[in-house]
């Protein structure tokens, strides 16, 4: 079978939104197979928004210390295999499809879901290319998340937001205590999160846990021809990236390495982080497709992300937004922020199960378009492209083709 025929094959008993979350068939998966994930020497990263950048971030340093590094991420931006990496390259189609054809039966048999299949798969990967370190990005949550069967060294969680209420639950602290728990017994843990009830909830599980906790400090920054971030005794650390929320998910990322070298886990040198930092490039996060008209696509795809991305544009003159969502966000709210930044606003359709329809932007002084490839080929003045992963990397394959 091939990688879109096992997915789609995967997810016909898996409703999303409708199955209970839990991960008691995938531990009984595991345990048949000596929870070889045992094996791997993981850092772990859950939180509302972030998750992708701060691992980017700390992959682009320990691979310039000389770490071969995995990184587990989802969802796929560029092709259907970016979610699996070592060093930077993704897995080949060829090796996931072996993987498919020795493994699919089993899946079948267990009742996986394609993310745990995709989870399992990772971790034969990573054991069989021997890295030194794998980093995994929860999928939603932490507590119940298929990567949560992982025995982390350090876990992370960015920040606390409202997104996925319905399934973490509709406080910032109901969702923190989903997200903690991913913190491991014996271990580390650093976050970046701010306030004071989901701090004491993080205190308390280390404290159960044994775990030492490490709270970010706040660091400084400003932009002119690129994200310059001072942090720690690192100073005017140069990014080439024009986002100012990024500055929050870079300097977590040295902050959490720094932990993992104190705790004698890794060692790298400060030329390590300037050198890796300089290379950053987080595809779908502020991500210039096109100078002459500017056009950004932004993965920003809840309440807090949105808040972030019309921050960071707000210098930005003339712009025009295309948005679109899918129907479990808070798409009236979101709207709502970005009439801060632009007077027109179109929203249009695109290919997922969950997708909004954009009936329910109508409410809003929006313009709906039937096509955006028409919109992208003819834009004149910058355009900002938001609203979700899903939707930025359809728009994204259109405009590099």
């Amino acid at each position: 079978m091939n990688y879109k025929e096992t997915m789609n094959e995967l997810s016909k008993g898996h409703v999303f939104g409708k199955d209970p979350i839990s991960l008691k068939l995938f531990k009984t998966y595991m345990n048949s197979k000596n929870n070889i994930q045992k094996q791997l020497k993981c850092i772990h990263i859950s939180g509302t928004n972030g998750k992708g950048s701060t691992s980017y971030a700390m992959e682009q340093i320990l691979m310039e210390a000389g770490y071969k590094t995995g990184v587990y991420s989802s969802p796929n931006i560029e092709s259907d295999f970016d979610c699996i990496r070592i060093n930077g390259k993704k897995i080949s189609q060829e090796r996931y499809e072996s993987y498919i054809n020795l493994y699919f039966d089993e899946w079948k048999q267990y009742g996986l879901s394609s993310f745990e299949a995709e989870v399992f798969l990772s971790f034969l990967y990573f054991i069989e290319e021997k890295t030194d370190f794998v980093i995994y990005e929860v999928g939603m949550g932490g507590k119940e998340d298929a990567t949560n069967v992982i025995d982390s060294i350090l876990s992370i969680i960015t920040n606390i937001g409202l997104d996925h209420c319905d399934y973490l639950g509709n406080t910032y602290l109901e969702i923190a205590q989903k997200k903690a728990g991913i913190i491991k017994k014996n271990s580390l843990f650093i976050t970046g999160e701010k306030r004071k009830d989901c701090l004491d909830w993080f205190s308390y599980i280390c404290h159960q846990k044994h775990t030492k906790m490490y709270t970010a400090i706040k660091e400084e920054s400003y932009i002119d021809s690129g994200l310059h971030l001072n942090v720690m005794d690192y100073s005017n650390i140069y990014i080439p990236v024009y986002a100012s929320y990024q500055s929050k998910n870079i300097s977590l990322a040295i902050q959490a390495l720094e932990v993992l070298k104190k705790e004698n886990y890794i060692q790298f040198k400060k030329e390590d982080v300037y050198k890796g930092l300089s290379h950053f490039h987080w595809t779908g996060r502020f991500e210039i497709v096109r100078k002459d008209p500017l056009i950004i696509l932004d993965g920003a795809h809840n309440l807090e992300g949105i808040k972030e991305l019309v921050n960071s544009c707000k210098d930005i003159k003339n712009l025009s937004v295309l948005f679109s969502a899918l129907k479990d966000k808070p798409y009236d709210d979101m709207l709502e922020e970005l009439k801060k930044i632009s007077s027109h606003i179109m929203v249009c359709d695109f290919e997922h199960n969950r997708k909004a329809d954009v009936s329910l932007f109508l409410k809003h002084d929006v313009e709906v378009i039937d096509s955006y490839e028409k919109i992208i080929n003819e834009i004149q003045t910058p355009l900002l492209i938001c609203g979700s992963l899903y939707f930025i990397s359809q728009v994204r394959k259109k405009i590099l083709l």
